[in-house]
């Protein structure tokens, strides 16, 4: 990174981060998860617990 700072100045390193972060968004569209039409709550792993059902098993309001 000191190097591409060195040869081509603060230009090189934003059009590297650009790049790095539209290689990014390419990979997460295609592979990422289509939610259409669903909830979150039912598409997150099977072990997660949300905080409303932590609260709900607990009897008690999870603000506490």
């Amino acid at each position: 990174m000191v190097a591409l700072f060195a040869h081509y100045s603060v230009v090189g390193v934003l059009v590297l981060m650009i790049g790095l972060l539209a290689i990014q968004i390419v990979v997460v569209g295609a592979l990422g998860v289509d939610s259409t039409g669903q909830r979150l709550e039912d598409i997150q792993p099977g072990g997660a617990r949300t905080r409303r059902d932590v609260g709900a098993d607990a009897r008690v309001s999870p603000l506490k």
